[in-house]
């Protein structure tokens, strides 16, 4: 296996493990969601499905791109919820510490688009 397969499928894995936890810490995650969002719970479900399903299609070459791209203005748009949220006090000294991770993340997701 190459760097660049390694590098690809160390991306694909760590984005599927990620949208895994969507299902498995599902309270983590709508906690960190605004009172006023219906559904919330679904709504984090459907954020790992996209995750998971993004990142197999970044194992197809004629997706690898849009999907890398996809990922990473979805990880820009978590960033800022995040971002919003530690300003705001609304969550724990640890959301300081997401932030950016998140942003490591969309960066990562988005060098992987332009690779």
């Amino acid at each position: 296996m190459n760097g660049r397969a390694l590098h690809r499928g160390l991306f694909a894995g760590s984005f599927c493990l990620a949208g895994l936890m969507h299902f498995v810490a599902t309270d983590f995650y709508t906690a960190r969601l605004p009172r006023a969002v219906p559904a919330a719970a679904l709504l984090v479900r459907l954020a790992g499905v996209f995750e998971i399903s993004a990142a197999l299609l970044t194992l197809v070459p004629r997706y690898r791109r849009r999907a890398a791209l996809a990922l990473a203005v979805f990880l820009a748009a978590v960033t800022l919820l995040n971002l919003s949220n530690a300003i705001a006090g609304a969550s724990s000294p640890l959301l300081l510490l997401r932030v950016p991770l998140l942003a490591l993340l969309a960066l990562w997701a988005g060098t992987h688009a332009a690779a």
